[in-house]
């Protein structure tokens, strides 16, 4: 009886075994009975035009408040608009903003201008970061507040 299970599985083995052994011969990059295909390529021209570069904040004076050399708004940037404005408008809002208990938010000449950060000077008094913005125009500014 063991012969007669035997013998056909062993026969279908050594058919499968003959039949894979003949794939993979050679440079076929195909499975069996796929047909070879080259691929093709189409090259067409092209142009890049650059990418707009983004201007780049204009630095400003500072801007003093008082005879107090501490009393001042320091690292003045602005992005579209002029420094004669930017350093007007920085005056306008660090009157408003005149220690660090006083308001976070003023908004002067369309501009809405929030204190985007406070921290105590190192040797000094506190420094707040502002931020101004009217559109795409912004305006940021170090306000020192001296007591």
């Amino acid at each position: 009886m063991w012969r007669s299970i035997s013998r056909p599985a062993t026969l279908m083995a050594l058919a499968a075994l003959v039949l894979l052994a003949g794939c993979g011969s050679g440079d076929q990059t195909t499975s069996a009975g796929a047909l070879a295909t080259t691929p093709t390529t189409t090259a067409t021209a092209t142009t890049t035009t650059p990418a707009p570069t983004t201007t780049a904040a204009a630095r400003c004076a500072s801007a003093a408040f008082s005879s107090n050399p501490e009393d001042l708004a320091s690292d003045v940037r602005s992005t579209g608009l002029g420094c004669p404005e930017a350093e007007a408008l920085v005056r306008k809002v660090g009157l408003q903003m005149n220690s660090s208990d006083g308001p976070s938010r003023v908004e002067t000449d369309g501009f809405a201008c929030i204190r985007t950060s406070l921290r105590s000077g190192d040797h000094g008094p506190p420094l707040g970061t502002v931020e101004c913005a009217r559109g795409g125009t912004t305006v940021t500014f170090v306000r020192a507040f001296v007591a």
